[in-house]
């Protein structure tokens, strides 16, 4: 069944300056979406998502706004719908793939998923409230699971897409610590650092001397390579 645009734009804007949101969803057929604005309304997010959309909705093409009178989500259903396949949107794409620039994906803003040719300002803000939480992406199948798509349809996206993986517990300012110099104290405050490890760190240093940086460190006490990942964020060994 069509769906009237303006009652979805007046729908949207409603969910903007109300506590009640996601009305406009579950009338263009995205009820999943719906609930998830519902469980959010009392966080900014689905608001300005909810005006974002108001906007997007005014401006799509004909064509394009039909295509949710049948439950589809235009913002990510094709190649077509997103601007991935044969077509300007395409161009636009590769021509951002040869200049280089990539989305770092797991600390991307709403803003830096938006430079992307095409991409729902919906789905960008879904994105950033995720990694805002804490959720880490490690691979295109991740982004496709948290937006219930099928993975085909961010193909194209791939070559600008960056991966990195941060440690959840490291805040952004903390200080280093050395291992040739820490007291007990000082390292048992590296999260996860147990007390066997903090005095092993200690009684090597005395009977071998200070440890000359990470790969000797994890030699000298035979650490296994998942804990080294996580000391490495936490030690300096600069004098």
């Amino acid at each position: 069944m069509a769906k009237n645009r303006s009652l979805a734009v007046l729908l949207a804007l409603a969910g903007a300056v109300t506590p009640v949101t996601g009305l406009h969803k579950f009338y263009v057929g995205q009820p999943r979406w719906g609930l998830v604005y519902l469980a959010l309304f009392w966080t900014p997010l689905p608001h300005v998502a909810s005006a974002l959309e108001a906007i997007w909705y005014a401006l799509q093409p004909p064509d394009h706004f039909a295509q949710m009178g049948s439950g589809e989500d235009p913002g990510l259903q094709s190649e077509g719908a997103m601007g991935l396949g044969a077509n300007p949107g395409g161009a636009d794409l590769e021509a951002l793939g040869r200049s280089g620039w990539t989305i770092d994906v797991n600390k991307a803003q709403v803003d830096d998923w938006l430079r992307i040719p095409g991409f729902a300002p919906h789905h960008a803000q879904i994105l950033a409230a995720l990694v805002r939480s804490g959720v880490q992406f490690h691979c295109l199948d991740d982004l496709a699971a948290a937006l219930d798509c099928d993975p085909q349809t961010l193909h194209a996206l791939e070559p600008l897409l960056c991966f990195a993986y941060y440690e959840p517990d490291i805040l952004e300012n903390c200080s280093k610590i050395n291992p040739n110099r820490a007291t007990l104290q000082q390292l048992l405050k590296i999260p996860h650092m147990s007390p066997a490890l903090a005095q092993t760190i200690i009684h090597q240093r005395i009977l071998q001397g200070h440890y000359g940086n990470l790969a000797l460190l994890q030699q000298r006490l035979n650490l296994p390579p998942n804990q080294v990942e996580h000391l490495m964020h936490y030690l300096t060994f600069r004098d």
